[in-house]
């Protein structure tokens, strides 16, 4: 069904009962196949009709993998709305974040953390990856620089990263300097709050997007804003 990129041929389909999750050889769904050539029509209607956004191929990429790969905003937000694991690990235990981050997309990177993409614990080198992106501009760099910490990301514990930065020839001055004075500046009470909240929501969420989550709290929304960052 993927495979057509005709909507009203996959409505058709589903409505005379196609079996929305059978696999092929390599273990890839009509979802995989619709999430890779971009139609979010099809993304939608295959979900609507319970399209499972969690299954693996044979490489154990989620159609979520291939959003992150191929920028397409639209449809991992479709996928993450709907359940997808901003976590899992694939064949080489790398994340969708991981994959965002090498492609530099800095705004589905973006997005990925604030919905509950872990930046530590399990899910190592994601931030090293973004240092390591050539491609990145240096404004984007920071403001992910900026999200990864009040995501809870441990800056302050790394003292020898400003070193390390400053032996990579494609790695801004500026970027340098910012770093160093995030390193300096003591965390505040509400910030910490923030990471230790976001750290029992990730948890409950279970790879899932914190959001419905958060919203069962007895919390003003303002508060639930800055949560999500």
């Amino acid at each position: 069904m993927g495979h057509t990129g005709n909507t009203d041929i996959v409505k058709e389909l589903l409505n005379y009962g196609a079996e929305v999750n059978v696999q092929t050889l390599d273990r890839r769904t009509a979802l995989h196949f619709a999430t890779w050539r971009g139609n979010t029509d099809i993304v939608q209607e295959l979900v609507n009709h319970g399209a499972n956004v969690n299954l693996q191929d044979e490489d154990l990429w989620a159609p979520l993998y291939w959003a992150a790969k191929l920028n397409y905003i639209q449809i991992a937000r479709i996928l993450v709305e709907n359940g997808a694991d901003l976590n899992c690990a694939n064949a080489m235990e790398q994340c969708p974040l991981h994959e965002v981050l090498k492609n530099g997309h800095t705004e589905l990177a973006k997005y990925l953390i604030s919905e509950g993409a872990m930046v530590t614990g399990k899910i190592k080198g994601v931030f090293q990856y973004m240092i390591d992106n050539k491609d990145i501009k240096t404004e984007d760099r920071i403001s992910l620089c900026d999200i990864f910490i009040e995501a809870g990301y441990p800056i302050h514990s790394n003292s020898s990263l400003p070193q390390i930065l400053s032996r990579k020839p494609h790695i801004d001055q500026n970027f340098v300097k910012h770093v160093q004075t995030q390193q300096l500046e003591v965390l505040t009470l509400k910030s910490m709050c923030r990471i230790c909240v976001r750290k029992e929501l990730i948890k409950k969420a279970n790879g899932c997007s914190i959001r419905a989550k958060l919203s069962q709290l007895p919390l003003p929304k303002l508060l639930q804003n800055y949560i999500i960052l």
